[in-house]
């Protein structure tokens, strides 16, 4: 019986590392973005739950606005901010005007569906849920 609770516990500590180790390596390796673009500034993340502590529940466009507007952050513009929120990349836009320029002027670059391999195999493509945005649709 102790040479089984040997095991066992050796067994708890390996997955127990696998797990941290996972944990870490996600969080240290960032997504791989085209050679020279990088992201917004933003605020300094936590390992795992980045800046969700952060971040008044009832109001987060306050805290949002005041992370575009702090001083602590190198190069702030204010109008957009980069956050990450558990392991998740968020941009955030502070202004109207960016928002309109982005959103709705550069509306056709954000603006399409992925695209999915089996869906001319499959005879789907003429299909209006499943097109991508372009003269066709």
């Amino acid at each position: 019986m102790l040479e089984s609770d040997r095991i066992i516990g050796s067994l708890q500590v390996l997955l127990a590392t696998f797990a941290i180790g996972f944990a870490l390596r996600r969080y240290f390796t960032k997504p791989n973005l085209p050679h020279g673009v990088q992201y917004p500034p933003g605020p300094t993340s936590l390992p795992l739950v980045g800046n969700a502590l952060a971040i008044d529940i009832n109001a987060p466009w306050l805290t949002y606005k005041a992370w575009g507007t702090d001083s602590d952050v190198p190069e702030s513009s204010g109008d957009v901010v980069y956050t990450r929120l558990f392991l998740q990349d968020n941009i955030v836009i502070n202004s109207e005007q960016v928002a309109r320029d982005l959103l709705e002027h550069r509306s056709q670059n954000y603006s399409d569906r992925p695209e999915i391999a089996t869906n001319e195999l499959f005879g789907v493509d003429y299909n209006t849920a499943f097109m991508p945005y372009g003269n066709r649709w």
